[in-house]
């Protein structure tokens, strides 16, 4: 048996349903897992952490490859205050779809591509850029175009009020490490 974590945050047990029942598995669906509680022992063994003869179940978690990740977008205002959400380089378009890549459970956000915040290795900086959402706003201002993100950015879009978090940057890439 194996507890997965799908990339959309909900855990499923894979042998019962065998994609995420949440998303369908839709959800960031180029990018595996995140992490995986596997639990070996027989098939059907009754109790979870214990065989049927008796040894006790060999639990672990191991990390999916997810790519390389760049930054986070932490909702503090909304329906997911609390959650936060990788970014990876290049497009990571924010909207209500469960293939969106940071996926908003708001109403007044649009369903696809409301924006999007891009990493751009090379430059190692990261924009904002509307996409067919009515409203976005960066730090209270109504975004007209792309604009540059700095550390601790907030960004606002329907109901929901998003910061900026950067890990990767001008000093800090994956390619140093």
């Amino acid at each position: 048996m194996a507890i997965i974590r799908c990339s959309c945050g909900f855990f499923y047990d894979d042998e019962k349903y065998g994609t995420c029942p949440k998303c369908s598995g839709a959800y960031r669906a180029a990018r595996p897992v995140e992490s995986v509680l596997e639990v070996s022992g027989a098939p059907g063994s009754g109790r979870m952490g214990r065989r049927l003869d008796g040894e006790k179940a060999q639990a672990f978690f191991r990390t999916g490859e997810q790519g390389l990740f760049a930054g986070w977008l932490v909702c503090v205002k909304g329906g997911q205050k609390g959650q936060d959400f990788r970014l990876f380089p290049g497009f990571n378009r924010v909207g209500r779809r469960a293939q969106s890549d940071v996926c908003l459970e708001d109403l007044r956000v649009a369903r696809e591509n409301h924006c999007a915040v891009v990493y751009e290795p090379k430059r190692g900086e990261f924009f904002l850029t509307p996409g067919m959402g009515t409203e976005t706003y960066l730090n209270g201002t109504r975004l007209e175009g792309t604009k540059m993100l700095e550390n601790g950015d907030e960004i606002g879009l329907g109901d929901s009020l998003l910061v900026f978090v950067p890990f990767c940057g001008k000093e800090r890439t994956w390619e140093k490490w």
